[in-house]
């Protein structure tokens, strides 16, 4: 019998405890709730800027092919790697066909190091 009572009395230490750990979770849980309603608010204006919005506040939505020469036209007289202009854009897809249209426009494409990087890469860029 007296087993039976030590063995009750660590359950209720350990039920208590185990609610404890509950009742910690309920904040950390809501904390979470936020985070992810924030995160899918961020990826939704990410997206609007990915397919090529000048502006996050802006509901007009650009070509990527305009987005890369407005971004070459404001950084005029600097050469960035492919991989910058994608970074700077927001592009999660490789843009080598619009700078191909960047070029087409009168775009420079020459080798030489990245302004952005610092890594010898093909670059394109605007003349000054």
């Amino acid at each position: 019998m007296a087993s039976l009572t030590v063995t009750f009395a660590a359950s209720t230490v350990c039920i208590a405890r185990s609610h404890e750990l509950c009742e910690s979770l309920v904040p950390v849980l809501a904390e979470s709730r936020a985070l992810l309603a924030r995160s899918r608010d961020l990826c939704r204006l990410l997206r609007r800027r990915i397919s090529g919005g000048s502006d996050l506040h802006t509901p007009a939505v650009l070509t990527r092919n305009e987005a890369i020469w407005r971004f070459l036209d404001a950084h005029r007289g600097a050469m960035f790697c492919t991989q910058c202009i994608a970074i700077a854009l927001c592009a999660s897809k490789r843009i080598d066909r619009a700078i191909l249209g960047a070029e087409g426009r009168g775009a420079l494409r020459r080798y030489g190091t990245c302004v952005q990087c610092g890594k010898e890469r093909l670059l394109c860029g605007l003349a000054a």
